[in-house]
């Protein structure tokens, strides 16, 4: 009876063994790249300036619903911090860059190729809630003690640089060095200069117009001669994740992309009609 017992307590012991082994493996292997894509989709790694968080999603979802193929996996930060992460090794398959300079730096390094201006974001200032109502023309800026803008390294930083530079020429002598002494805070992407303002520890804001959508802060619009506005640039590898990567060109440049971006204040690149893919 004992070496009965004992031998059917062996055999469930080894069972029990061989079924953990083979719990260890299946897990195992789902953790290995590329062994969990049942689906049979075309996956395509998008890197995007932190100024398209709110309209890329929406783009994914509708190229994804009329492309079923299609997977994208969407990585979003700050142009320039995008930017040195492909040029350690990061796996994009597409760069969508709030500047072009950024871009181009990665073209002449022949990391990506193929660049195509995608869509422009103007700038505007946002102004506190507290505030919005009394400051509403970008003459009454100066009178504000709390201003904050992007870096200069950043895109978003340097078109209000550039501004701002200008703005002795239209407001006149002193307006820019009286715009810089108010500024409190300088931020690496165009989230974190909103987010100032939102948060109440800023008056006012250099932003892009789509990041004034659906906030309850004032918005100033820049004067004419001192427009200035972000040129977004798409380039990839030349592999890029396939036809799947050609497809997703060709759907940014489409009536329905366009409905999409207009509805978040971006607006068509100037002039880019003949460059943009058939």
């Amino acid at each position: 009876m004992s070496r009965t017992l004992s031998s059917n307590r062996y055999r469930k012991g080894k069972e029990r063994n061989r079924l953990q082994w083979w719990f260890f493996f299946l897990l195992l292997i789902s953790l290995i790249p590329g062994c969990d894509s049942g689906s049979g989709k075309e996956r395509l790694t998008v890197f995007a300036a932190s100024s398209l968080t709110d309209v890329l999603p929406e783009l994914k979802a509708e190229f994804e619903r009329s492309t079923p193929e299609a997977e994208l996996s969407l990585v979003f930060g700050g142009s320039q911090i995008l930017r040195l992460q492909i040029e350690q090794g990061a796996m994009a398959d597409l760069f969508i860059s709030a500047h072009p300079e950024h871009v181009q730096s990665l073209i002449d390094q022949q990391i990506l190729s193929d660049a195509l201006p995608v869509i422009e974001n103007p700038l505007v200032v946002i102004v506190s809630p507290e505030q919005a109502t009394s400051i509403t023309r970008f003459d009454q800026l100066t009178d504000l003690e709390k201003l904050v803008v992007g870096d200069v390294a950043v895109p978003l930083g340097s078109y209000t640089e550039e501004v701002i530079r200008k703005s002795d020429e239209v407001m006149g002598s002193g307006f820019a060095d009286r715009l810089r002494s108010s500024v409190v805070s300088k931020e690496s992407n165009s989230r974190l200069v909103r987010s100032k303002v939102l948060l109440g520890e800023a008056d006012a804001a250099f932003v892009y117009k789509s990041d004034a959508r659906n906030t309850p802060a004032g918005v100033v619009e820049l004067p004419e001669p001192l427009s200035a506005r972000a040129r977004y640039v798409l380039a990839g590898r030349d592999a890029e994740g396939g036809s799947v990567a050609h497809q997703f060109r060709i759907f940014l440049g489409s009536d329905k992309a366009m409905e999409i971006f207009r509805r978040h204040q971006f607006t068509l690149p100037t002039g880019s009609e003949a460059d943009r893919e058939k």
